[in-house]
Formats: structure tokens, C-alpha cells, sequence
């Protein structure tokens, strides 16, 4: 029984590995197949498992019921019809033409991998990815005012997210009231460390690099936003890889700073901070955080952390109202590496129960 035991759980830890094993063997549908065009496993040349998904040149996705594995890159070559499910794996290693040239893996004893040609007709590489026809607005978690929420799997409650085209983007971008970050020309580096000549914050001082046995930190400076009273500076940590950027108030130095995900995106007419950012595990998290003046405060608003979508580029986020916050993302699946990876334009529109 233990045997039997340790084998069904190492068949459920494979199948969420990536779909690196395929776990049942392809079932074939090959009626609407041309007469004589029918092939055989054994028509595919055979090749080496995908051992490792990183050795993996791309991945390609289709959302079809079934497709079409070809012997050869062309429409007349022998072929076989399959049904698509979860168990497929469509391992990328050549981009010809119409086609693309997989390692398609099938469990056999022991596994079995051929070559295979799908067409571009029925199959996308993961670099081109469309947000067309995806639920945008689901999230995993939100918080607003404090108020955590883990139950709530949709964003519609504090607003919407939806597609708009690049022109539109643009058009907006060239409007925007977001305050850029401006250096401060008080601010001076002297080769170690910035400091600033103003003499309400002379104890004000951030070194360049931090090296100790458990700390290689490194900052730059960014700018200053008048707005919020903070001199922003990206921190880089070499250990861990992260990065952040910090606000620090030069008139309170002993206070604790200020982190944002992301390079901040101001809105000074509302006092309004905005980040977004694609965390390690693919999903995406907005923080919109609020600038009290009076007590030279910021505080968290709202947070969301969206499921279906990324954003590789942070700085593509600006401010069109006080409610409204344009920025390109990418399909969750889209691998960004790839220098022709597709983009596309998101609108987030906060609701009024944020106030």
C-alpha cells in the first residue's frame, strides 16, 4: 500500500511540473483528414524527451479542441489529427515559415518524443500572445483601506480593466498630468554617497553601495517629487536579485522610508501614487497609495493582485484622470526575452467607492 501510496503522489507533483510529462497517450480524430494523407507514429522521426522546459527555445498555444501534427513543414506532408487537452505538450525549437517545429512528448513505457510541424493556422508562439477574449479583471486578492480580501475573485468592485488600442495610448500619453521625477539640484554625489546642501536636512545621506556579509545593496538616484516631499531612488539588492524604489523624506532622515514596487506614478493634483508590477510567480500587483499633506503621510488605498495579464514595462503606467491610469501589458504566458514580444494597451478605471 505505501508503494502504491508515494507512486499516486508523484504522478499528481509530475502533472503540475510544467506539463513537462505527459501522462496519456495522444487520442487520434482523423476523419476530416484528407484520403491518404493518414500518418503513423512511426512516420514522425523520434527524439530525445524534453528533460528540462528552460532547454526549451519557445512554447507555442492554441485554443482548439484539436490540431493537426504534420511530419513534415508543409500542408500536403502525412499528418495526424489529436484532441487538445491539458495533458499536450508543444515544446518550440524552430520557426519555418507557416509551421512550427516541436518536440511533441507522448507517455509510452518509456517516454516517447517526436518531431512534429504545426501550422501557425492553429498554433501562436508564446511571444505573440493576444489579451483578445480574456477576463482582465480577475484577481487572487485585494485590500482596500487596510481591509484585506482574499475572498473576492474579481476586480469589478473597485474598477475595470480593458483593452484600448495603441493610438488611443499615445494620444493620452501626450496629455498626461503625471509629475515626472526631477532632480533635486540640491542634491549632491560626491562619488559614495548623495547628500543634500539644504539646511533643513543636512543629517540627509544615502550611500551608493551597501557591502556587508549579508547585505550588496546599490541605489541611484531618480528624482524628487515635489508633490509627496520625497527624493526617490531605485534600490538595486544583488543578493536576492529584487529591486525597489524607495522615498525618503531629507527632512525626517531617521524616519522609516517610503517602498514602491515600481518606479512611482504620480498624480499631483490628487495626491495619488500608483504602481504596478509582475511579481515572480506571473501575477501582477496594483497599489494606489495617498499623500496626506498635512501630516506629509503616505497610505495604502487599494491593493489588487490580477491573474491574467503582466506588465514588463513599469514605466509605460501614467495618470489620464484621477481615475483612470493607462499601460501596455502582455498575455501571462508571453515570454518577454523574446525583443519582438507582443504588447498591448490596458485602461484600469478605479470606481468611486475608492474615496
Amino acid at each position: 500500500m505505501k508503494s502504491i501510496f508515494f507512486f499516486c503522489i508523484s504522478v499528481l507533483f509530475l502533472n503540475s511540473c510544467h506539463q513537462q510529462v505527459n501522462n496519456q497517450t495522444p487520442t487520434f480524430i482523423n476523419d476530416s483528414l484528407p484520403e491518404g494523407s493518414l500518418a503513423d507514429i512511426s512516420d514522425f522521426d523520434s527524439t530525445a524527451p524534453v528533460d528540462n522546459v528552460n532547454d526549451v527555445h519557445f512554447f507555442v498555444y492554441t485554443k482548439l479542441d484539436s490540431v493537426t501534427l504534420y511530419t513534415q513543414p508543409q500542408a500536403q506532408a502525412k499528418s495526424l489529427r489529436i484532441v487538445n487537452d491539458r495533458f499536450n505538450n508543444y515544446y518550440g525549437f524552430e520557426d519555418l515559415g507557416d509551421f512550427f517545429k516541436l518536440h511533441y512528448q507522448i507517455k509510452n513505457n518509456p517516454p516517447t518524443t517526436i518531431v512534429a510541424y504545426v501550422s501557425k493556422q492553429e498554433f501562436t508562439k508564446d511571444s505573440q500572445l493576444s489579451l483578445q477574449g480574456i477576463d482582465l479583471n480577475v484577481i487572487r486578492s485585494s485590500a482596500q483601506n487596510g481591509v484585506d480580501d482574499h475572498t473576492t475573485k474579481s476586480f469589478s468592485k473597485l474598477g475595470t480593466i480593458s483593452l484600448i488600442d495603441e493610438a488611443t495610448y499615445l494620444q493620452a500619453k501626450k496629455q498626461t498630468n503625471t509629475e515626472p521625477l526631477i532632480p533635486n539640484p540640491e542634491m549632491k554625489f560626491d562619488g559614495s554617497a548623495w547628500s543634500l546642501s539644504s539646511s533643513g536636512a543636512k543629517d540627509f545621506q544615502v550611500v551608493k553601495h551597501l557591502v556587508g556579509a549579508e547585505e550588496n545593496t546599490e541605489y541611484t538616484y531618480r528624482g524628487r517629487s515635489s508633490t509627496i516631499n520625497r527624493e526617490i531612488f531605485l534600490e538595486q539588492d544583488h543578493m536576492s536579485g529584487m529591486d525597489h524604489y524607495v522615498g525618503y523624506d531629507p527632512d525626517a532622515p531617521d524616519e522609516t522610508p517610503t517602498y514602491f514596487s515600481s518606479p512611482p506614478i504620480i498624480l499631483p493634483t490628487h495626491g495619488l501614487v500608483a504602481t504596478i508590477r509582475t511579481n515572480t510567480d506571473q501575477m501582477t500587483d496594483f497599489v494606489l497609495t495617498g499623500y496626506d499633506h498635512q501630516a506629509n503621510t503616505l497610505t495604502i488605498l487599494l491593493y489588487a493582485n490580477f491573474t491574467n495579464f503582466k506588465v514588463p514595462d513599469t514605466s509605460s503606467l501614467f495618470w489620464v484622470d484621477s481615475r483612470t491610469l493607462y499601460f501596455k501589458a502582455t498575455h501571462s504566458n508571453t515570454r518577454t526575452s523574446d525583443p519582438t514580444y507582443k504588447s498591448e494597451y490596458l485602461k484600469l478605471q478605479l470606481s468611486t467607492a475608492i474615496d
